[in-house]
């Protein structure tokens, strides 16, 4: 069970900025922070490791500049299974 405190400083949260007034992203960080035993255990994490975690899929991080690239990403999305 995850309770709806989050770690302030100065009434400022100090890990996830959420947009407006969306909980659900403070919650998911909590709930992971919990899996790790604290916040600190968890800062500075990969967003391939949280990704893979939810949704149990293979996952890779892509980087493109050119438009070789651009084409090279339209080909491994295509082609991925």
């Amino acid at each position: 069970m995850t309770d709806d405190r989050f770690p302030c400083q100065n009434n400022r949260l100090l890990f996830a900025q959420p947009h407006n007034n969306e909980i659900w992203v403070l919650l998911l960080e909590k709930c992971w922070a919990k899996i790790f035993y604290s916040f600190k255990a968890i800062e500075g994490g990969s967003l391939i490791e949280g990704l893979v975690a939810l949704t149990g899929a293979p996952c890779e991080l892509i980087f493109h500049d050119t438009k070789a690239d651009e084409k090279d990403f339209k080909n491994k999305l295509i082609n991925a299974q």
